[in-house]
Order: structure tokens, then C-alpha cells, then sequence
């Protein structure tokens, strides 16, 4: 998340990387997965400062509306983690956004 310097990595080149946040994380919950999934994701984004947006399962909302509750019982700002509740067609809308990178 800092970055990274190298010096020399050939003849009298130096590299730098500079990490910035990209803006928001959107996924999908799969039923079948309603938590690990978007844990995999969640702690990644928000610790590199992007807003979370998770689509729930429809067939299994319950999930991923408890996590957000309790991240924000942990005192995790409003408007950082938020819960999408749809169907395939939110899905692809969420797919086929002008600011989706895929």
C-alpha cells in the first residue's frame, strides 16, 4: 500500500510505484459463498481506501447484510461498506457501468 522503490534495476534505471486507491469495489455474492467471497475482497479494499459496494445474493441476502452491520458496529464509517440488493438484471447494470473496469 506504500509503494515501492528499486534502484538499479538495470543500467541506471530506478523504478518507483506509487499505490492509490481507484475508487469503488464493486462484487457479487454467489449463494453458494455468501461469506468467504466477500471477505476475500472487503478487508483488501477498505484497507487500500475504496468504498465496498456488495451485491448480495438474492437467494441469500442475510449474509452479507449482517457483515455490514457489524463493520459498522466496529465503527466503520456510513457509506464505506454498502449492500446491494438485486437480481441478474443489478447485476449486469453493476457489470455494464461506464466506470466498471472489470
Amino acid at each position: 500500500m506504500k509503494g515501492e522503490f528499486s534502484s538499479q534495476v538495470a543500467n541506471g534505471v530506478d523504478v518507483h510505484s506509487v499505490r492509490e486507491p481507484v475508487g469503488v469495489v464493486a462484487a457479487i455474492t454467489p449463494f453458494n459463498f455468501p461469506i468467504m467471497v466477500p471477505l476475500w475482497m472487503t478487508a483488501n479494499a477498505i484497507a487500500t481506501g475504496k468504498r465496498r459496494d456488495l451485491e448480495a445474493s438474492e437467494r441469500d441476502p442475510s449474509v452479507s447484510v449482517r457483515l455490514g452491520e457489524l463493520l459498522r458496529e466496529g465503527g466503520l464509517p456510513k457509506g464505506v461498506f454498502n449492500v446491494i440488493h438485486g437480481n441478474a438484471d443489478t447485476v449486469n447494470q453493476l457489470l455494464e457501468h461506464p466506470a466498471s473496469t472489470r
